[in-house]
């Protein structure tokens, strides 16, 4: 994937949702082979998430506490996905990277 834009600036809120989401963009391939040939490729335009900073999860989504509960994890909480798109959701996929901290070290520790 590639990043297509970067945390912006800050501007009146260190807590404001655009500094924490980053945005990708790639391309999903599918090829099938059996029982009938089939391919397709498509772009796609992702959003990195840090849960921890952003006012609420978006929709349909877990918190960042649920992804704790769920992994077992007590750090950062990231958010792949494909954000909704002119009130469309397509979004085949959802990851989430959950972090632990130890000792002044964050490791990921699961995905989900």
């Amino acid at each position: 994937m590639r990043r297509l834009v970067t945390s912006r600036a800050a501007s009146s809120s260190s807590n404001d949702a655009a500094e924490h989401i980053s945005l990708y963009e790639g391309t999903v391939y599918h090829h099938r082979r059996h029982p009938i040939h089939h391919s397709f490729q498509y772009q796609v335009r992702y959003a990195l998430i840090d849960l921890d900073r952003v006012s609420h999860a978006p929709p349909n989504h877990l918190s960042p506490d649920e992804a704790r509960q769920i992994t077992d994890t007590n750090g950062p909480i990231l958010l792949l996905t494909i954000p909704l798109s002119v009130g469309y959701e397509q979004n085949p996929l959802s990851v989430y990277y959950c972090y632990d901290v130890e000792d002044s070290a964050t490791r990921l520790k699961k995905c989900i």
